[in-house]
């Protein structure tokens, strides 16, 4: 148990990614090249008229034959693909338009989407296909995913991904590892590269197709159990294009979706913004796997545990964003026994002595039937500690100082942090939600959302990333408030980063 003073006064009842990824997982578009972890390569065919992909010697592997439990063609969202919160700090704006699952805004970082009426089921889910009708404008990636483990702010994954530079890859993300790692690419040229640590804009290849936006692609992922490790199979267009075995700690099961990110390889190394689609999504898993509930696949979701939202927040208009360079809308320049200082990175805010700062964006006026506030946190011990909290707030009053807060703060445990909501009122503490989520780096966004529902209940939803980790509801809530920032510190002498902080209207969706 921490000793920190949040959890001192829970205990006592007395009394804050990813950063987005450079490129990573799009077409193998690492920040950095990663070795292969003992991926082995398998035979498969290859497109018409070009040369075998790397692993391929012309065998085709067979489809997986078995039972179709999503079948999806995006003209409603029963299945749960617009899942998250949509808390201010994704690029990416995720919705259905038209009868498709949509990507806009893309610039950088991975995005996931998966049909959330499923992760109970995620556990049982090994061997499987996936397939979907896919479309990505220049400087973009877009793939199928298999084996997503449904928790965490970056899931275990498998997927099977076409560039808009032209190239096929099959990538997978290990909670274990910072990058993603390519199994196996076409042309092979660009995992050589990848795998010698060449940066993506630098990326020198052949591509294995002449990249065109306004085509449509059937892209079909394939994930099987096999004697040496997790087989994976890729096809693009009705042809055989990669595959690879992983057998290096394989991912054993999980759910399938899509993924975008960024290209750097298409762009010669600059973000640009890109668009993306998916329709005519499907799941077939090996007979016998199915859902563990014995439910409809397309039935309605069932009712989540108390205490849990059976409705995400959907974030509306900006009310009002800032770098925090320098002193912003409202941002105090100090505080009593306080470090505050504001530097080219952002606001560099600390505590001298055991305690907390929640200090408030002042000039900004929040609505009272919802707000979603996110900022971007950093610092060169935070993710190591296990004594600091750092986050934002919402509904902070200026009557009797209660607050929400959202925060995460160090771990017992190498490469985790905890992640938790808690309410601050009449000088106590208490704990609402909390979560234990990987995590290898000490950049992220915190992102925190407060809804009022038409009985009166406070809806809360926590993002990490681009990546809900926490929600819950309050049958007794506060009122609205300002919305803010929240450090502490147990012992004194440490601070944090805080930059890009937004503020966006928010309702029930």
């Amino acid at each position: 148990m921490k000793n920190a003073l949040v959890r001192a006064a829970i205990a006592a009842c007395a009394v804050a990614l990813l950063a987005a990824g450079c490129g990573g997982g799009g077409s193998g578009d690492e920040a950095d090249g990663k070795d292969d972890k003992g991926a082995t390569t398998t035979s498969a065919g290859s497109a018409e008229g070009t040369q075998p992909a790397e692993g391929t010697d012309g065998t085709e592997v067979e489809a997986l034959d078995g039972e179709t439990i999503v079948d999806e063609s995006f003209d409603d969202d029963e299945n749960g693909w617009i899942y998250d919160s949509g808390l201010p700090g994704r690029s990416v704006e995720v919705s259905l338009e038209e009868g498709a699952l949509a990507f806009s805004g893309g610039i950088e970082g991975q995005v996931n989407s998966w049909p959330h009426a499923f992760d109970q089921d995620a556990a049982d889910l090994a061997d499987q296909r996936v397939s979907a009708t896919l479309a990505v404008t220049k400087g973009g990636t877009i793939g199928v995913i298999c084996r997503l483990a449904p928790e965490g702010a970056a899931p275990e994954q498998y997927t099977f991904n076409v560039s808009s530079a032209g190239t096929y890859d099959i990538t997978k993300f290990d909670a274990d590892e910072i990058d993603p790692i390519t199994l196996a690419s076409d042309p092979p040229e660009l995992k050589e590269q990848l795998d010698d640590g060449v940066d993506p804009g630098d990326v020198d290849i052949e591509p294995a197709f002449e990249f065109d936006q306004d085509d449509m692609h059937d892209v079909v992922g394939q994930c099987v159990d096999g004697d040496d490790g997790v087989e994976l199979t890729m096809w693009v267009d009705d042809e055989q294009v990669l595959t690879a075995t992983d057998d290096d700690d394989p991912i054993e099961s999980g759910l399938a979706g899509v993924t975008v990110d960024a290209s750097l390889i298409a762009t010669g190394g600059e973000f640009e913004e890109y668009d993306a689609m998916a329709d005519d999504f499907e799941m077939v898993v090996a007979d016998g796997s199915g859902s563990s509930s014995g439910a409809d696949p397309q039935a309605e979701p069932q009712d989540e545990p108390s205490g849990q939202s059976d409705a995400s927040i959907v974030v509306g208009d900006e009310i009002a964003t800032a770098t925090l360079e320098a002193q912003a809308i409202g941002f105090p320049s100090e505080g009593a026994g306080e470090t505050w200082y504001y530097n080219p990175d952002g606001l560099s805010l600390g505590l001298d002595e055991p305690g907390f700062t929640a200090p408030v964006a002042g000039e900004v006026e929040v609505p009272e039937e919802g707000v979603a506030v996110a900022v971007d946190v950093r610092g060169t011990g935070l993710m190591t500690s296990i004594e600091d909290y750092w986050g934002v707030s919402c509904n902070v009053s200026s009557e009797d100082g209660s607050f929400y807060a959202f925060l995460g703060s160090g771990s017992d445990v190498d490469g985790e942090y905890e992640v938790l909501i808690v309410k601050y009122l009449d000088g106590e503490f208490e704990l609402l939600a909390e979560d234990t989520v990987e995590s290898t780096t000490n950049q992220l966004r915190i992102g925190g959302g407060c809804v009022t529902d038409d009985d009166g209940a406070m809806h809360l939803e926590m993002s990490v990333g681009d990546e809900r980790v926490l929600e819950h509801i309050d049958e007794d809530p506060l009122p609205a408030g300002a919305a803010g920032l929240y450090f502490e510190s147990s012992e004194g002498g440490s601070s944090g980063e805080f930059s890009s902080f937004l503020v966006t209207e928010a309702s029930l969706g």
